[in-house]
Parts: structure tokens; sequence; C-alpha cells
């Protein structure tokens, strides 16, 4: 249930890397798109320090994380297009054991958190039980264990689904999957393997010499990594949906109560 990136939140030019990553960037989009407005409570589990929504709740089972997010919402320096304000709720929360009353939320956003954690099937029944009647679930994880690689390792990752047994997973707690979306596919990985092994040794040899970030230097770069990370975006969502389920790197489902 670890995630090597919080050995970098607090680093702003990682943040500024990471917020506008093409794969952040297009599970953002997809997410919002298929979750839209939430009038109720929205709870966003895991959400680290870059939540993919706008929610009620932002949980994490980092105390650091939390904290951290907390501070950088109130200055207003959360990612684009996600909001806080100050009815906005952080928890340090364990995704299996939610402090929840059941039939309490009205959607639940899950979102690249799901295949850290061994024992999956008790996340989904907390969350199930967590829903009101008619709730809603927004799960994104990646899929193909064939794509199982080092960034796989690197972020602890205990396994990448087969869409199919995922399904099967879903539908045994209870839920009906009534939308699936294919969020990347051969690209997205190739791109993320490509950037973890790009990027990890730049920033694994800060925290070893304890140097600051050189966060002024990298702003002149950001408008064109910007830039070419839209480029990509698009890239992988065309990738995503010319290529058949078989070959998709990161499944979207949305799960009724």
């Amino acid at each position: 249930m670890l995630n090597r990136f919080d050995d970098f939140f607090k680093d702003p030019t990682y943040l500024d890397l990471k917020n506008h990553l093409f794969n952040y960037q297009e599970r953002v989009r997809s997410i919002q798109e298929v979750a839209g407005e939430c009038s109720g409570i929205r709870l966003e589990i895991g959400s680290g320090i870059s939540p993919v929504t706008t929610a009620s709740i932002y949980t994490d089972l980092s105390h650091h994380a939390m904290k951290f997010f907390k501070e950088i919402a109130a200055e207003g320096l959360t990612p684009e297009n996600i909001h806080a304000n100050g009815e906005t709720k952080f928890a340090v929360t364990d995704a299996r054991y939610l402090s929840f009353q059941n039939n309490s939320i009205d959607q639940v956003v899950l979102s690249e958190v799901l295949e850290h954690i061994q024992q999956d099937d008790q996340v989904l029944a907390e969350i199930f039980s967590a829903l009101k009647p008619g709730g809603s679930l927004i799960l994104t994880v990646p899929t193909q264990p064939k794509y199982y690689a080092y960034d796989d390792e690197f972020v602890y990752h205990e396994r990448r689904y087969d869409i199919r047994e995922l399904t099967h997973q879903v539908e045994r707690v209870g839920f009906k999957i009534v939308k699936k979306k294919k969020i990347g596919g051969p690209l997205e990985k190739l791109g993320t393997w490509l950037t973890v092994k790009l990027f990890v040794g730049v920033f694994d040899k800060k925290q070893d010499s304890n140097q600051p970030p050189s966060s002024e230097r990298f702003k002149k770069f950001l408008p064109f990594y910007k830039a070419i990370n839209r480029f990509l975006s698009s890239l992988i969502r065309f990738d995503a949906w010319l290529m058949p389920e078989c070959f998709t790197s990161i499944i979207l489902l949305e799960c009724k109560k």
C-alpha cells in the first residue's frame, strides 16, 4: 500500500511535472467527464496531493500527504480544474476500513488506488456499504497483467487487472457496471514506462544529495512541457479509442449501487 512518489511530494518541481503529465491529465479529463456534477457528497479515496476531482472529502493513507494537500489547497495551489473550499474535508483513512456511515456517500472516486492494495475485495465492499442506494463508484485501474513492468514495480503495484476478471469482481460485490471507458493503450504504457525511467533517477539523486530542486529553472520550461503533454494526451486518447480492449492499459468503470 506504499507509493514511491510520496518520497517526492513536497518537491515543487515534481509537483509541476506530475500535475501536467499526460496520463494524469487524461485521467482527470476522463473521470470528470463521467463523474459530472455531484450535488451530494463526493468522496475521493487515495487522492494524495494530486486529486482527480473536486470532492467534498479527500482521503489518503499518508498523514503527511493529506497535511500537505490541505495546506496547498488553502493557498489555492491545487492542480488545474481541482478546487477546494472551507467546507472541504481531509481525512487520513485506510481504504480497507472506511470510517463513514453506511448509505452516507453519493459518489466515490477511486483512481489508481485499488492496484496497490492486496485486499481489493475488502475495499470494494467497504465502498459499496458507504454508498447510498443509487450512488456511484468511478473506478480506474491499470490493466493487462502482461504490461506489468518496471514502472509498476517502482510504485508497488500489487497487480495489473484483467478487465473481464475485474468486471466479475466488481459485480460480485453488488455493483452494476453502467459504463466502461478505455483511457490508455500501448502508447500510454510505453510513455509511462519511459517517464519513470527518465525522471526517477533525477529525483532519487536529489533525495540522496539533499539538494534543493531547481524549480526556477524548470518554470521556464513548463509552458513547453505542458504543450507536449497536451499533444501526448491527444495521441493517447486516439490510441485508446483505436485499440481493442485487449490492449487497454487503463480502464475506467462507472458502477452503480
